[in-house]
Formats: structure tokens, sequence, C-alpha cells
């Protein structure tokens, strides 16, 4: 057990391990592996030492998490809505101490730490609120009918159930609201669910304190110990290992459209495939017509500027595409937006592995014939400090070179000059698929019309006269798209309804009343709303 230090400045947080936590218990592997995390601000190695996960703490994970599964499956709702409670509550008590060990692990600034783990809170609510309701179960019945021609109607009656025990992956640009307990964990566990984190390398420190916070809630509520699981480590292996381990019935998964597909594959080519809900790569596009232009050049330059070089650009929903057509208005909204962008200091990125490719793949995108640099920010005055790059291209070339198109991680976007509309709706017509897509517009006219029609088979969220930075958090956000920016449109990882990706169907049929479920009794003893012969009610019978 962590041990809490008397000359901490991290209020009420023990002091850091390096171990993972498994079920209740801080264990250190027998493998003498380990890693540390760095400042990226000064390059430095943190102190403490991180212990590589093996095999074996793999395998011990998994057996706590489903023998854990046996009984927190038959927990209910209101049972689990009380653990997302006190998860939250702990992280609001402890949430000094976390913020300043993400400052020194991610040099994310402290205001934006800070309204994430208000948004991590704010994600284990909503869930709890969810369960409050008896919400998510979506129950419906279609009673018999024996009077039926030719062949009398059985009494079908479908629920969710949880799935089982889930793996999550943290992700490196959110150290909270994407990781230990950020919305793929809230959302299991409000399923039903155990889950093994893994944590990701970047920020060890902070995901083991977020660990300790659950771990207090898990001890508050009396739930079962295996419901939760950190390992630590960053060798691949151990990722690969989590997949492909038959204990493991879906994957939740933000980062790298490489990492992310590789594990897709390990995890589509199981004796038992399962589900891997990964967010993989998106850019996001933004087309501004030609009235917006017109009207509100500063408004939009302004605001772009801002969207697209937002804690350097290491947002999944920043703008990474510009489209406009080329008209008198075009290039008084490119000269204010070459003075902002020239303006903008440069920003320390997550690590220098994230600062290095996003050099590399500046200079790669500016060798491409067409692309030109229409302006640069403030050159970097320390480590890992990334400029802002403000490119520019034609839709002739943009569609002659696909590999434009990908999302590129960093404080850079690509304004694409289409020559007419039909070239900007043949370059849309091209779009792979995309988390998001702004239109700006003032007037609804036949060309909103055409490219909103063509959007909705491309995006996954359609935003109108804004910018795609700012994910909100609420029962109606669908944040997916089709690939490569998701593994799987159907689901959101963002909002109430993240919770039906770890729940799955269950059909009853002709069985007896006190066998079934409470939401799919006669009686309605939870007073759900529920689909019954086709209608909604409320009431029982």
């Amino acid at each position: 057990m962590p041990q809490i230090s008397p000359n901490s400045t991290l209020p009420i947080l023990p002091s850091l391990t390096g171990l993972s936590y498994i079920a209740g218990e801080w264990i250190k592997p027998k493998d003498q592996l380990t890693f540390n995390a760095y400042n990226p601000v000064t390059d430095e190695r943190l102190p403490t030492h991180y212990f590589e996960a093996n095999q074996k703490l793999v395998d011990l994970a998994a057996k706590k998490a489903q023998s854990a599964f046996t009984d927190y499956r038959a927990f209910s709702a209101k049972e689990r809505s009380n653990l997302l409670s006190a998860i939250a509550r702990q992280l609001q008590q402890l949430g000094p101490g976390i913020i300043e060990q993400a400052i020194n692990e991610t040099a994310l600034p402290e205001t934006r730490l800070t309204s994430e783990l208000q948004r991590t809170i704010n994600q284990l609510k909503l869930f709890a609120d969810l369960l409050e309701q008896d919400q998510g179960l979506h129950p419906i019945i279609d009673r018999a009918n024996p009077d039926r021609q030719p062949l009398p109607k059985p009494d079908i009656r479908q629920t969710q159930l949880p799935i089982g025990p889930v793996v999550v992956f943290g992700a490196s640009n959110f150290p909270l609201a994407f990781s230990v307990a950020g919305g793929d964990t809230a959302s299991a566990l409000a399923a039903g669910c155990p889950v093994i984190v893994k944590g990701h390398p970047l920020h060890p420190g902070t995901s083991e304190f977020v660990a300790y916070a659950i771990d207090q809630a898990i001890k508050e509520t009396a739930m079962p110990a295996g419901i939760f699981s950190l390992l630590q480590g960053q060798q691949h292996s151990l990722s690969e290992t989590l997949v492909k381990h038959p204990t493991i019935k879906a994957v939740g998964f933000t980062g790298s459209l490489q990492a992310g597909r590789h594990l897709y594959n390990l995890a589509c080519q199981r004796s038992e495939p399962i589900p891997f809900y990964g967010e993989l790569a998106a850019s996001n596009p933004v087309f501004i017509l030609p009235d917006a232009l017109k009207q509100q050049h500063e408004v939009i330059a302004e605001n772009l500027c801002k969207s697209f070089t937002l804690n350097a650009g290491q947002f999944c929903t920043k703008p990474g595409l510009i489209l406009v057509i080329d008209d008198e208005n075009l290039s008084v909204f490119i000269e204010t937006l070459k003075n902002l962008c020239i303006q903008q200091p440069a920003q320390t990125m997550l690590s220098s592995t994230i600062y290095q490719h996003y050099i590399q793949q500046c200079d790669k995108r500016q060798s491409i014939p067409g692309v030109i640099t229409l302006a640069s920010g403030r050159p970097s005055q320390g480590a890992n400090q990334a400029q802002v790059q403000l490119l520019s291209t034609s839709a002739k070339h943009f569609l002659k070179h696909p590999e434009l198109e990908k999302e590129l991680f960093g404080p850079t976007t690509l304004l694409i000059k289409c020559s007419t509309q039909d070239e900007l709706i043949t370059l849309a017509n091209q779009l792979s698929g995309q988390l998001t897509a702004s239109i700006f517009q003032q007037n609804n006219t036949p060309l909103v019309q055409q490219l909103l029609f063509i959007l909705q088979q491309h995006v996954g969220r359609i935003i109108f006269n804004g910018f795609p930075t700012g994910v909100d958090v609420n029962h109606a956000m669908h944040h997916s798209g089709p690939y490569p920016a998701t593994t799987n449109n159907h689901f959101t990882s963002v909002g109430s309804q993240a919770i039906q990706r770890f729940l799955q169907p269950c059909c009853y049929q002709n069985t007896p009343d006190e066998l079934l479920p409470p939401e799919l009794q006669n009686a309605n003893p939870l007073k759900l709303w529920r689909y019954v012969d086709g209608k909604l009610m409320q009431t029982g019978w």
C-alpha cells in the first residue's frame, strides 16, 4: 500500500510507488524492468521508477476481473451509481495533487488540466445520474398472443446485460478525461463491467494517483476489489497481451492510427473476436463558404487560429483541413489569419517523441509539390516546443496527394483553395471518415444543403458556424465517425450513450415473470419507460 509522505506537497495523496494496482493491492512484478516519465519542458527524467507489468500480472488482473464480474454484474444500478459518485468525490478531493503531477508529466497548462479534471468528474456524475434513473437498458417487451394465426405469438422480452471484463488504454493527450478514470472506464463500470486500465507511459504518476482515488472509492462503497486494475508499462507486448487475453470481452482505445489498427487487428484475429472501440485519426475539415467569409472573416480567422493551436494542436478534434473557395474575399481572410499565426508562441508538446514526429511530418508535408507555407509562428525557445505552421495548397494538388488528408498531430493546419463550388463538392465527396466537419455559412443555399447531405456519410458530428475543439459531455453527443476516425461508428466514446459499447442484448422467451430481470417484469418495479407491444409506456400490469 502506498504511504502518505509527510513532506509531500500533494494534498492527501500518497507517495508514488511505481507499482501496478491489481484488485486492491499494489503489486511489484518479479522482473526488474522499469521506465520513467519525463518532464517535457526540461526533457529531464522524473525520479520515480515504474515497474513494467508482465504476463503474470495480466493473468492475475484478468483472473480477479472475471471473478469480480460474477458479483458486480448482479449489483443494482443504484449501487453502481454510488461507486461512480464516490470516484468523482475522491477526484475532487485529491484534484490539486493530481493536477500538479500531470503538469510535471505533460506540460499541459494548469487551466487546461483543471478543466479536464472537472470534465472527468462530470463524466462520472453523468453515468451516475443515468444509473439513478435506471436508463441505458432500453427494455423491449412483445407480449404473447396465443390466438395469432397461423401460429401463436410467443412472449419475447429484451434487455441489456454487461459484456464482461474490459481493457481501457489511457490516451497521451488526455491524462484524465481519456485515461484511468476517463469516459471509457466510467461507461464500462456503469454498464457493470470490471475494468483493467493500461496506463499511458507518458503520465504514469498521474495514472497511479487516479488509481488511488478509485481504490478509495471501491473501499468506501464496499465493491468487489477485482472490478478495477491499473497495469503500468511502455512495452508494446503488454498492450498485445491484454487485447489477446481470453478473459477480455471488449477494448476501449484512444491513440494513433498505427497502434490502434494493430491492436484492432489482434482483437479481430482472436479465436473469439471482441469489440475494439478505437478512436484513431481525424483531420476534422472546416468548410468556410463565401458568404460567411465575406461577412465574418476577422472573427472566423481569430477563432480558427485559437482552435488549431490550442494546447499545441494536441486534440483529436483539431481542425486540420480548411476548405475555401477562391474569390475576392479570400485574400483578406488569408492575410488576417497569417498575421495571427505569426504572433503565436511556440508551445511545449507532450513528449520529445511526439515533438520530433511533428517536425518530421511538417517537413514531409512542406516538401509535397504544391504545398506552400503561408506563415510560421514564433520560433521555439526551449525543449520540445512546436512552432505554429499555416500551410496551403490547391484542391487539385490535394486530390493528387491523398496523404495530405492524414491527421498531423500538432499546431498546424492546411488551407485548401477550391476554384469553384463543384471542386469543393468533389473534394468533400473524397474525404475519408472524420470525427467532425464544420460549415461556416450565413444563408441556407443549395451549396449548404448539398454539402450537408455529403458530410452525413463521412463524419460523426456536423458543426455549423463553430470549430470542433471542445466536446461537450451530454446525452446526445456522438463522438465517433467512419474509419479511420474510429473502428466502429455505431457507438460514441463521449456522452451517456457510451455505455452501450459495454452492454449486449439478451432476449427472454416465454420466461416466468419471477425469473425475469426487474426491468422486464410485468409489474415494472423499477418504473422504467419501456416499449411494450411497440408503444412507449411506464405502466405495468
